[in-house]
């Protein structure tokens, strides 16, 4: 399972179902390197989004809508960084090539001049691809913007080798207090060969949550438990780090 976020401490609501799957051949990694990066300073402020979209960078996605409820249609911008370099040889098993090209999330308030302000610029929390054996982390709808200037992430946890236990974490923030806040968190996840499953949910406005526990063989229904946050640290985007990692505390 991986590390707990340094931000809200160790102690994990539900524990470990990791278990051992076939691993790669140990002559895998040889020769495998992961090229070193350097991630562009932004622009803070442009009259559209392509004043932020840094050279040597394409644009995935782009998102509209009022973040900050103040009336104006505000962007939210996925990027990737489009580097041949990135494209790496796999040793062995697998495709042939690999992408390693990283993630950058920008989100940018639409001031009342018209020009944008950038208030996120964050590699970490859509982690870079350094595994051939993890599927691609952003399924189909993976970052959305709701209607009140909700925005919604998704990443899912899947190894074809090395692994049994996969996982969906889904983060919800809100513009608050300056900062693109965490406002809620969910986490399904399970082990493919046993068939526990394990379910989170936190509301960090109310500072109470859910979770609950199962195998999905079984036809009866799960028991919910309800919990309340010891701790609700204001928590923004950029200090969840990577998002796949990320596992609260209570």
């Amino acid at each position: 399972m991986p590390r707990a976020m340094a931000v809200l401490g160790a102690c994990l609501l539900w524990p470990s179902m990791a278990v051992a799957q076939e691993d790669p051949p140990d002559d895998y990694a040889e020769g495998f390197h992961i090229p070193d990066v350097t991630y562009p300073a932004l622009a803070e402020r442009g009259a559209a989004d392509e004043f932020f979209l840094p050279e040597g960078w394409k644009q995935v996605q782009r998102l509209l809508g009022d973040l900050d409820r103040d009336g104006r249609e505000d962007m939210v911008l996925l990027f990737r960084m489009a580097s041949a370099a990135n494209v790496v040889k796999q040793p062995a098993m697998g495709e042939e090539t690999f992408d390693t090209n990283p993630w950058m999330l920008v989100v940018a308030l639409k001031d009342a001049d018209g020009a944008y302000r950038r208030v996120v610029a964050d590699h970490a929390l859509i982690p870079r691809p350094e595994d051939p054996f993890l599927v691609d982390p952003l399924p189909e709808g993976a970052l959305s913007l709701g209607a009140r200037g909700v925005l919604k992430l998704r990443l899912d946890w899947f190894r074809s080798m090395g692994g049994w236990t996969s996982w969906s974490n889904t983060f919800t923030f809100r513009y608050q207090d300056g900062c693109m806040r965490l406002i809620g968190f969910d986490r399904s996840e399970v082990a493919r060969n046993t068939g526990e499953t394990g379910d989170v949910s936190i509301n960090y406005l109310t500072g109470k949550g859910w979770e609950r526990a199962g195998n999905f063989e079984e036809k009866k229904p799960q028991k919910q438990k309800a919990f309340r946050l010891k701790k609700n640290p204001v928590v923004c985007l950029e200090a969840v780090g990577n998002g796949l990692e990320f596992q609260p505390a209570r």
